[in-house]
């Protein structure tokens, strides 16, 4: 990691975002402020508004908590962002995605999942691998409401940054990643 992008400790903060702290860490595992606001903490400006829209597509957008897990872990496993991937093992077991579900995320296809599951999944897919390049169909919606899929998309978008932001700067978590869910890598 360059030592420019190190991850900002408190002391290092410009008040506009020491300000703000507090409230990213809410409702977080350990309520600790994650590696990436950290990084981002280099450019003050963007910490804000940046959190306020990661936490309405998170929080508001009526996403089911699993469904959203499931495209946001996806989208990390594509992307191989360990740092990700460790926040969100832990995020996605407090709200009850099953376990066998973790570990099929790289192979979903071959996977218990329900159909509206294989939605979500599906579109992340188009987003993630096929670059949004191409139309979804409605097959491929199956039972998700317009909003969600809006959401599903805007979330796999969202994840692409932050995994290619960390991966950029080589944030790790604390303990590296040895255990990656088995699949097919495209």
């Amino acid at each position: 990691m360059t030592d420019a992008l190190r991850p900002l400790g408190d002391d290092e903060l410009a008040p506009e975002v020491a300000h703000y702290w507090e409230t990213i860490g809410q409702g977080l595992p350990g309520s600790r402020v994650p590696g990436l606001y950290r990084v981002m903490a280099h450019n003050p400006a963007i910490v804000e508004p940046f959190h306020r829209f990661a936490r309405a597509l998170f929080l508001e957008a009526g996403l089911d908590p699993v469904l959203r897990q499931l495209v946001i872990l996806r989208t990390i496993w594509l992307e191989r962002c360990e740092h990700a991937w460790q926040q969100h093992l832990l995020v996605s077991r407090d709200v009850g995605v099953d376990p066998a579900l973790i570990e099929a995320i790289g192979d979903w296809e071959h996977g218990e999942f329900d159909p509206v599951q294989r939605s979500v999944l599906r579109i992340a897919d188009c987003v993630v691998i096929e670059r949004g390049g191409r139309v979804i169909t409605d097959d491929e919606v199956g039972e998700l409401s317009p909003g969600d899929v809006v959401a599903v998309e805007l979330l796999a978008g969202l994840y692409i940054s932050i995994c290619r932001l960390l991966n950029s700067v080589d944030l790790r978590p604390e303990t590296p990643v040895d255990d990656w869910p088995a699949g097919p890598r495209t």
